[in-house]
């Protein structure tokens, strides 16, 4: 691969600033065979995959609703390259699922025919969950940790160590951090002769 490794961070025993690069990464790199300009590729890792697998209650009871996210971190003010930019970017709209509703117009873009993901397996609890992925997202700080950072920017909006923690929490909607997310359910059920909307099965509600 051509491109300059630069992720670094603060070595918690010298106080130096190392690479965060591994071995495997070392290795892509060395590769002449894995050009990145003559093939066209890049390798980008994750740093971190947000899942929030709790259930959720509300006044027709326990409704069970998986959330995910992706989140890039910059350290030290770093901004994300033109090419991070585009695959997360593309990435984003295979994977967010979130529709527009009167209460949450603001959503990330997403991918033409993309079919709404309703429902996953989880090889934890043994069935298929509803899941809402918020796709990918850049947290940048000015220093190493929300704590240490004068600046802290989620996609480019300035934020508050505060707001990073309830944005992990999944407790502010990732596309807009300046409101609370809401599970609410908006929709019942449109064919029920014989059963309260509460009572209906998850599948054939509307998964706000």
């Amino acid at each position: 691969m051509t491109r300059e490794y630069r992720e670094r961070v603060i070595c918690p025993h010298c106080g130096g600033v190392v690479s965060t690069e591994t071995a495997f990464s070392q290795w892509v790199r060395a590769q002449p065979e894995l050009d990145s300009k003559r093939d066209g590729i890049v390798l980008n890792d994750i740093d971190f995959i947000v899942h929030k697998y709790h259930q959720h209650s509300d006044k027709c009871g326990t409704r069970l609703v998986e959330m995910m996210m992706v989140v890039e971190l910059k350290c030290h003010g770093a901004e994300p390259t033109d090419q991070q930019i585009d695959t997360l970017g593309i990435f984003h709209q295979l994977v967010q699922n979130r529709r527009k509703t009167p209460t949450k117009p603001k959503v990330g873009m997403r991918a033409q025919e993309q079919k709404r993901l309703v429902k996953a397996y989880s090889y934890m609890k043994r069935t298929e969950v509803p899941v809402w992925c918020f796709g990918a997202h850049f947290l940048i700080l000015s220093g190493t940790t929300p704590d240490d950072s004068d600046v802290i920017t989620w996609d480019g909006a300035e934020i508050t160590r505060e707001q990073v923690i309830r944005l992990l929490k999944f407790e502010l909607d990732p596309f807009d951090p300046t409101i609370e997310l809401s599970l609410r359910r908006h929709h019942k059920a449109t064919m029920m002769p014989l059963f309260d909307a509460c009572d209906v099965p998850m599948a054939s509600k509307e998964l706000c």
